[in-house]
């Protein structure tokens, strides 16, 4: 999709490419499925619970249903014949920022939990006023320079995230908001910081493109659930 700037062109035989393409068809289903899945459990856990953290999560496992349904070639199936190319290839763009406009949203209501810094609190939502800014761009034309800004943005937010969640004070206030121990949430972050380094850099043609780097940014997804039940299991045994 040129929506990801990102093009990786290998030559292979009619036969591997087809056995190539129906292992990732099905590794990517199962994939989809999986997020799916966790969508929908979060959005009848808030049903019951109206807490705006589980919103947050339930709205960014939904962008990334749309984003990874894109970026992943579902979109290619069911887009009607008699629509452009070029509206798909919008769509899947749109898709994109909206997934990380969500994924900021999710963020700081996780990041709030711990009781960061006025400092960080403001940095956080100047990016979240951020997100509106910059689909508009994107609509009004200025296409380019709002996807470069959203990968710049995908690279810059890792760090950003990781440097609010290691100076926040809701541990050395013993606030009954941070139960998840300091030590994970930032061996989460920084295992964040891995994934999206890696998943950008082919993006902003500073590394090699690829299947892999393209499609590693939908483990970020998979991971916040796997943090979020750990969270809510604490919670329910407190």
């Amino acid at each position: 999709f040129p929506s990801h700037d990102s093009i990786a062109v290998q030559v292979v035989g009619f036969d591997d490419w087809l056995n190539k393409a129906q292992k990732q068809q099905l590794l990517f289903a199962f994939y989809l499925a999986i997020v799916v899945v966790i969508a929908l459990w979060a959005w009848a856990y808030w049903a019951f619970v109206r807490q705006r953290l589980i919103l947050g999560f339930a709205l960014s496992q939904t962008a990334a249903i749309g984003f990874a349904a894109g970026s992943l070639g579902f979109f290619r199936q069911w887009w009607p014949l008699d629509w452009s190319a070029q509206a798909l290839n919008h769509t899947v763009g749109v898709m994109g920022l909206m997934a990380v406009g969500a994924a900021v949203y999710f963020n700081y209501l996780l990041l709030n939990e711990f009781e960061p810094k006025a400092w960080a609190r403001r940095l956080l939502q100047t990016f979240l006023v951020w997100q509106p800014v910059k689909l508009g761009l994107y609509v009004s034309g200025y296409t380019r320079i709002a996807l470069n800004t959203n990968f710049v943005e995908i690279l810059l937010l890792a760090f950003v995230f990781l440097s609010v969640a290691a100076t926040s004070q809701g541990w050395e206030n013993r606030s009954s908001k941070a139960l998840i121990p300091r030590w994970m949430v930032l061996s989460y972050y920084i295992l964040v910081c891995i994934i999206l380094v890696v998943a950008a850099l082919p993006g902003l043609a500073l590394g090699r493109g690829g299947e892999i780097p393209l499609f590693i940014v939908q483990a970020h997804g998979l991971m916040t659930a796997l943090l979020i039940l750990v969270m809510l299991h604490i919670v329910t045994g407190k």
